[in-house]
């Protein structure tokens, strides 16, 4: 049905075009400066008179056209039009679903009774310990913060420790090595 509506609408928008061409022509025919206003969209009504004789079957044929093509677009041509741009474009097509009133006290009473299995507190929470620097090398794969003599901190999994470098894994598997004798304080997440 939508794909009816779109050539419909392709339909009514180009007897449109077509008759505001023979429009424009006509009067470029009868003279140049008729033309001209026949152009512009609102301003080519003065001419109307003059080249009323020679297109009006097809002015009446082409906003007919035109009532056609808004009719059929407000019908749900839009919808149709946006689904084959989609198609073309190779984007995944959307539709609309429609929720039943049952469906929907189901969806209710299930999100009811997720939310009340919760516990009013966590129950545990995430926080740095410090530690000993020169045990490093057993927290290989943890999660560290480590602070150096510059003050500038690093947070990330704990890849590995190599003769004078630190390297971590922080966000978005980016690698950061540190220097081992730049290391002033060292810190694992645990959990409490």
């Amino acid at each position: 049905m939508e794909m009816a509506l779109v050539a419909l609408a392709g339909i009514g928008l180009l007897l449109f075009i077509y008759s505001f061409l023979v429009y424009i022509f006509a009067g470029f025919k009868h003279h140049p400066v008729t033309g001209l206003i026949s152009i512009l969209p609102v301003l080519n009504i003065v001419t109307l008179p003059s080249l009323w004789h020679t297109t009006g079957r097809k002015l009446i044929i082409g906003f007919i056209g035109l009532l056609i093509a808004a009719g059929s677009w407000f019908m749900g041509a839009e919808q149709g039009t946006n689904n084959l741009l989609a198609k073309i474009q190779g984007n995944p097509v959307a539709v609309d679903t429609v929720i039943t009133p049952d469906e929907a006290i189901k969806i209710q009473t299930l999100s009811q009774s997720l939310m009340q299995s919760l516990p009013e507190k966590a129950l545990y929470k995430m926080s740095f310990e410090p530690v000993d620097p020169t045990t490093l090398v057993t927290y290989q794969g943890k999660t560290i913060r480590i602070t150096t003599k510059n003050r500038e901190q690093f947070e990330g999994r704990l890849l590995k420790v190599i003769n004078t470098q630190v390297i971590l894994e922080s966000t978005g598997n980016k690698e950061t090595k540190v220097p081992l004798d730049q290391v002033e304080q060292l810190s694992i997440m645990v959990r409490r």
